[in-house]
């Protein structure tokens, strides 16, 4: 075996390695796991628009076809298809320098493997490098150039939620809703401390919440924002008194309206009518509560 073969099947075993990696991060995602179980991780899932599964499945399936054509090559050289590859190689260069740069200067946490991923398309990149093709060089420069842009038209990280606390409500003091949860809050007598909603305003707008009292869960296996009174007395109703709720039900602290039957099961739906106008393209209903559920905006005045 030449140098050059000796270097393209080492090229091809490390696409199948990254493939089969992503592979079982899709796979652990559609079952609600992940190797991944870092606050940069879920924050990431929560800000992706078509959910992080779809996108990890995206980039198993760009491997897979690098790594079909790496394959072929092994058998019959091509220039056409290691063209292909290079470009592709590029292609994910690029588009790495946006994902770790939105990671570094906006959101307050990384993604491991979000950065693991960068780290096989480098390697894979690095491989073709030292194997001649010197044109994988404008990958280098695409991801240096892309890199650099959310420093440049972000604004500043923003603050990370209070993992320390299991409960956060975020308010402010001219929503009437507001006041009254924390009153119950407060006769509770639970331990869950309040912030005032302009100290994570870009935050949580960043996240699609509009709207206040909000109220941050920061449970073992899953984070929640919940919004508006009703929402989250009824959260609170679920999660102190469990034994009230049927085994079979799913998330009861959505509001009927929130509900949608479909083949016997009970599904969440964005209500008829908001009272907040959604800042996301699929509105959550815990988001963006009807006006039974009683939210205010943030930044509006709520007598």
């Amino acid at each position: 075996m030449t140098g050059t073969n000796r270097r393209d099947g080492v090229f091809f075993i490390f696409i199948l390695a990254g493939a089969l990696y992503l592979l079982v991060e899709a796979v652990l995602q559609w079952t609600g796991r992940s190797l991944c179980a870092t606050e940069g991780c879920r924050m990431t899932l929560q800000l992706t628009r078509f959910g992080d599964p779809f996108m990890v499945l995206g980039a198993f399936l760009a491997l897979g076809a690098l790594g079909l054509l790496s394959g072929l090559n092994l058998k019959r050289p091509s220039s056409v298809r290691d063209t292909l590859i290079n470009l592709g190689l590029i292609a994910a260069l690029a588009a790495e320098g946006f994902f770790v740069g939105y990671q570094l200067f906006w959101l307050p946490e990384v993604c491991l493997f979000c950065l693991s991923v960068f780290a096989v398309v480098l390697l894979l990149a690095l491989l073709r490098w030292f194997s001649g093709w010197k044109e994988i060089g404008y990958g280098f420069a695409a991801f240096a150039l892309i890199l650099i842009l959310p420093a440049l038209v972000l604004p500043p990280p923003g603050k990370a939620f209070p993992l320390d606390r299991t409960m956060v409500l975020f308010y402010s003091d001219d929503c009437k809703h507001c006041t009254e949860i924390k009153a119950e809050i407060k006769k509770r007598n639970l331990d869950i401390p309040f912030i005032q909603v302009k100290e994570y305003g870009r935050e949580l707008k960043g996240l699609g919440v509009e709207g206040i009292p909000t109220l941050w869960v920061n449970g073992p296996n899953e984070k929640l924002l919940l919004t508006g009174k009703e929402t989250i007395r009824r959260f609170l109703d679920t999660d102190l008194h469990p034994e009230k709720v049927p085994p079979s039900a799913s998330r009861p602290w959505i509001s009927e309206e929130g509900k949608t039957k479909k083949g016997g099961t009970t599904q969440l739906r964005p209500p008829a009518s908001t009272a907040l106008p959604p800042s996301v393209p699929y509105p959550n209903p815990l988001f963006h509560p009807s006006p039974e559920d009683q939210a205010c905006r943030q930044e509006q005045k709520c007598d």
